[in-house]
């Protein structure tokens, strides 16, 4: 079954991290995995990328803020016959608006977010991709039964 893994959560809340982290567990674990582009920059602020894990393909897009390129990325990731897509969301508005319409062709939605405290921001930004990954490799696992 198709899936969308969606953070969704206020601006400034780690959502982006939390992806990006998600995306480097799970080339670090499927170091053969095929990456377009073939040089994604993991330094940066946002990601957009198609991780292809044996025949499973995953879209990734980190930036759900309003008005940016979330509806044109969840597109592109349904035209590319994406299996899972990992991205963030506002809690209302156009990108939950982009989603729900992706919704309609198929796709099981999973609404999730970060575990949030200032103090301990970046543990766990950690442990949430942590928990992103356990989702998403579970899902590549039962694809192929």
């Amino acid at each position: 079954m198709k899936t969308i893994l969606v953070n969704k959560g206020r601006a400034r809340q780690g959502k982006s991290e939390s992806i990006i982290k998600t995306a480097q567990l799970l080339q670090q674990k499927y170091p053969n995995a095929k990456i377009e582009p073939a040089n994604i920059d993991y330094t940066q602020q946002d990601i957009k990328l198609i991780m292809t894990i044996d025949d499973i393909k995953i879209g990734i897009e980190s930036k759900g803020d309003p008005n940016s390129r979330l509806p044109k990325s969840l597109d592109d990731f349904s035209k590319k016959d994406c299996d899972i897509i990992l991205c963030s969301s506002r809690t209302s508005g156009s990108t939950v608006k982009a989603i729900e319409e992706l919704k309609k062709t198929g796709y099981e939605v999973i609404w999730t977010s970060n575990a949030r405290s200032k103090p301990h921001r970046i543990k766990l930004n950690n442990l949430t991709a942590n928990y992103f990954f356990t989702i998403i490799d579970h899902l590549i696992k039962n694809s192929k039964q």
